[in-house]
């Protein structure tokens, strides 16, 4: 079962949450993070919150094509909201995607002397 979640905080319950760390970021951080949080990488974290998955299966199911997803992976990897691994595949090498945090808390305005950090 997945909790309700929103873009500024998200949070996903089930097995794998008890590995997952929450992130505040602020300044530039806030902005990355932001920047990268589209409907369609919404829908990338969501898939990948229950199993690992390979980009072909997550265009798939999104209905959408394997460069796009590939390139929304990227950003996502990129602002270290999901984890990529590799595996062999029946062609090939598969890159597999698995969420990475559970909690994004975006400050607006910090407090004096606050800067971002990872929690466990």
């Amino acid at each position: 079962m997945r909790s309700q979640k929103n873009s500024l905080d998200f949070q996903f319950v089930g097995a794998l949450s008890l590995e997952l760390e929450e992130i505040v970021v602020t300044g530039e951080e806030a902005l990355r993070v932001a920047d990268a949080l589209t409907s369609t990488s919404l829908k990338i974290l969501q898939l990948v919150s229950d199993k690992r998955l390979d980009i072909s299966t997550i265009a798939k199911k999104l209905d959408l094509s394997e460069p796009y997803i590939s390139d929304q992976v990227r950003t996502l990897e990129d602002s270290k909201l999901i984890k990529v691994g590799y595996e062999r595949g029946k062609r090939g090498i598969r890159k597999l995607c698995e969420l990475a945090v559970g909690r994004i808390i975006i400050v607006i305005k910090p407090s004096a002397g606050q800067k971002a950090h990872v929690s466990k």
